[in-house]
């Protein structure tokens, strides 16, 4: 079982980094000479009640203080129901009574808790002093920053108290092991630099246990952020960005190293370079032509807007490790959708909360007032996830906004945020639109439950309430699309997370939606998407990138961005219907052409066979003849198509793929981990995630149980965009 230590400081303000399990002390005694270690042990005899009988340990705990009446004994061999509970499912207290002897009177104390997996609040004398554990979550770091109070009395009993919240995976707290004692084990450790480099540079190892790490200037938390920190060697390196900071002064705190063993703290660094940068991009399995940052973890895009000439990605990031947590903006640009540039974190965590899903605008009236020179300012509207980084403890989701005065390069949080409160659990991924007709945002918020809420606003800043929809879960998209390049017919289409939507009318208030939902995704490798705003007019274009969800084992970097598609709205036998094409500007990458007209393929024969490689954009219009299976294999992994279900199936994923006049029509993007497959001129969308063999590069096109036509192939071999 593993322990998790708080330590308690006489004297001074502490700054404690905890998550779960641990708890921050502070006494008012001035320091003594150090006796020789005590420790108190109170892993025995917890009493416990259901909270119905139990309300006087929040608001007049004196009125109890030796009344054991109601309390029963916790056997820790039983469980909760031979011990006469069946029926528990809210929370209930533990409960123990401690004195602490005169003479550890002005000592530094611990204490220290073993292993719990609920969510759980301790109380001292009364008094909440902190929450940890949380269900479903076992890694401890979680920030606590308190006043100096007198929580514990010496040489009186003191009443510990343990609320559960969420039983969870309930049982481990009734075994509690709980010791108070003198012995130094684990605290928080600091460290002070002078900020003069580009970087300061963190060990990782994915199984080290998490840390909570403090930035400090001028004594406020600046950045608060977990990390595997590695105490041997790592399996790779992160970077806390400097610019910002560069000539101050900063301390680093790092909570639960022993102060003993300082390799973890003492391993970090600045410098204007970061380990393994010189590899960048040409790691193994690091995408080619998708987007991936340098380091962590990335997820939901964000914030999609052009302007002057360059496409903005925000996305959800984490910098500090490979899986996801420390919710921030990351931001990147591209002049052409294909070439980007990763520009550093845009949006990071604070004091209302981790930066989740959200979107962007440029805002070319100025109705928020936030423009400060010739251009207008760009506007980022976020959810501000509230309680889920210690800073924010206790606080809901709300919604704020950003802006920036120089194209992107630097972000301004709005002093007056949030600019619409809390509304229920789940109320998140803010999308606006400009509303022409009344000069006013639209925002869509999804709520929880499948619901999305439209809103109206003149500046961003005041939000009124227009209708709710039960329509999608999380990440509402919301835009207007011509049907078959009419002008004159023009449909809606609103979306949610999964990719699937909705066709029908908006009037800037209401979505009326005409039909079913209708699926959009085949694949395994998308959700979340966005598309960009502003695009330019005589461009015209609906650009969608997604989150491509998959996994990167041993890399230094997690997760990457789908190839941007272009959006369009057809008319098809079952309706209007809306389809998607990688956009143009991959042809910036295509290098060799292979292409091949009007040839029979026959059992046996791979026409291929001659072509090695790893990036690839193939297009091909096929008739079916009288085989009974056509069939790419990229790599070792088949895209078969199966004459008589009328499919594509890649692995355990299956699409329809309708003949048209006899003949199938397929494109396919290949990059190192990915296989992004469009049917027939887009109308059904397959983007899957596959991570093949090292040694194979092989390319093979055949049929099974009978012949068919090559009506035209062409194979393109792609350039890295790195």
């Amino acid at each position: 079982m593993t322990f998790y230590f708080t330590r308690i400081k006489s004297g001074n303000r502490m700054k404690k980094n905890i998550k779960f399990f641990l708890i921050s002390f502070l006494f008012v005694t001035a320091c003594q000479q150090s006796k020789s270690p005590v420790t108190i042990d109170l892993s025995n005899n917890w009493r416990f009640s259901p909270d119905e009988d139990n309300i006087g340990i929040l608001e007049n705990w004196y009125s109890i203080h030796f009344d054991d009446s109601k309390w029963a004994v916790i056997d820790a061999g039983k469980s909760w129901e031979d011990q006469g509970y069946p029926d528990l499912d809210s929370f209930g207290w533990y409960r123990k009574f401690v004195e602490i002897p005169v003479e550890l009177k002005g000592q530094d104390i611990w204490l220290k808790f073993g292993g719990v997996n609920d969510n759980c609040e301790l109380f001292i004398n009364g008094e909440s002093v902190g929450l940890f554990g949380k269900s479903n979550i076992s890694v401890a770091t979680k920030l606590s920053i308190m006043e100096t109070t007198n929580y514990i009395k010496y040489g009186e009993a003191n009443l510990i108290a343990v609320r559960v919240n969420d039983w969870g995976n309930s049982g481990g707290l009734w075994r509690l092991p709980v010791v108070i004692t003198t012995e130094e084990n684990v605290g928080s450790i600091t460290r002070k630099f002078t900020f003069e480099k580009k970087y300061l540079n963190f060990p990782v190892k994915n199984d080290a246990p998490k840390r909570k790490i403090n930035l400090l200037i001028d004594n406020k938390i600046v950045r608060e952020f977990d990390i595997n920190l590695a105490l041997d060697e790592p399996d790779f390196w992160v970077y806390l960005e400097l610019e910002e900071f560069k000539g101050k002064e900063g301390t680093l705190s790092i909570s639960e190293l022993d102060s003993k063993n300082k390799k973890g703290i003492d391993a970090i660094y600045q410098d204007n370079t970061f380990p393994g940068e010189g590899e960048l991009y040409k790691e193994k399995h690091r995408p080619q032509f998708h987007y991936s940052s340098k380091r962590g973890w990335i997820n939901d895009p964000n914030g999609m807007m052009y302007y002057a000439g360059e496409y903005h990605l925000f996305y959800q990031h984490n910098p500090f490790g490979w899986p996801w947590g420390n919710m921030t903006w990351g931001h990147a640009i591209s002049k052409d959708l294909v070439h980007w540039e990763e520009l550093g974190d845009a949006l990071h965590p604070d004091e209302l909360g981790t930066m989740y899903s959200g979107s962007g605008v440029v805002d070319w009236n100025n109705t928020t007032g936030f423009q400060t020179g010739d251009e207008p300012p760009l506007i980022t509207i976020y959810t501000n996830a509230g309680d889920e980084n210690q800073l924010s403890k206790g606080k809901p989701y709300t919604q704020g906004i950003a802006y920036s005065n120089d194209r992107g390069r630097t972000w301004t949080k709005y002093e007056g945020n949030p600019v619409q409160g809390h509304l229920n659990s789940g109320n998140r991924d803010p999308k606006v639109i400009w509303w022409e007709k009344t000069n006013e945002w639209v925002i869509v918020l999804y709520l929880k439950d499948g619901r999305m809420a439209f809103f109206r606003s003149p500046d961003l800043k005041r939000w009124e309430l227009q209708s709710i929809l039960e329509s999608f879960h999380e990440c509402p998209e919301l835009f207007q699309l011509p049907v078959d390049g009419n002008e004159s017919n023009k449909k809606w289409v609103l979306y949610g997370a999964a990719g699937n939507y909705f066709i029908g009318d908006f009037d800037g208030s209401k979505f009326t939606y005409e039909g079913e939902e209708i699926r959009y995704n085949y694949g395994n490798a998308f959700y979340a998407s966005q598309t960009f705003s502003d695009i330019p007019k005589e461009d015209g274009r609906r650009i969608q990138i997604g989150w491509a969800q998959i996994a990167t084992p041993g890399m230094p970097f997690n997760q990457m961005m789908n190839f941007p598609v272009n959006l369009t709205l057809h008319e098809t036998k079952d309706g209007i219907r809306m389809f998607a094409n990688p956009v143009r500007e991959i042809e910036k990458l295509y290098k060799n052409k292979h292409s091949f007209n009007n040839e029979k393929l026959v059992p046996g024969n791979n026409p291929l066979s001659q072509i090695n490689g790893e990036l690839f954009d193939i297009t091909a219009e096929i008739a079916i003849g009288n085989a009974a299976q056509i069939a790419f294999e990229i790599r070792g992994v088949p895209v078969m198509y199966n004459v008589k279900d009328k499919s594509i199936s890649v692995k355990t994923e299956t699409a329809p793929c309708i003949p048209k006049n006899g003949k199938i029509k397929l494109r396919l993007l290949v990059d190192r981990t990915s296989i992004e497959i469009f049917i027939n001129d887009g109308e059904y969308y397959m983007p899957m995630g596959s991570i093949p063999d090292d040694g194979d590069k092989s390319l093979k096109l055949f049929t099974e149980g009978g012949t068919a036509q090559i009506v035209k192939l062409d194979v393109n071999e792609l350039n890295s965009a790195w």
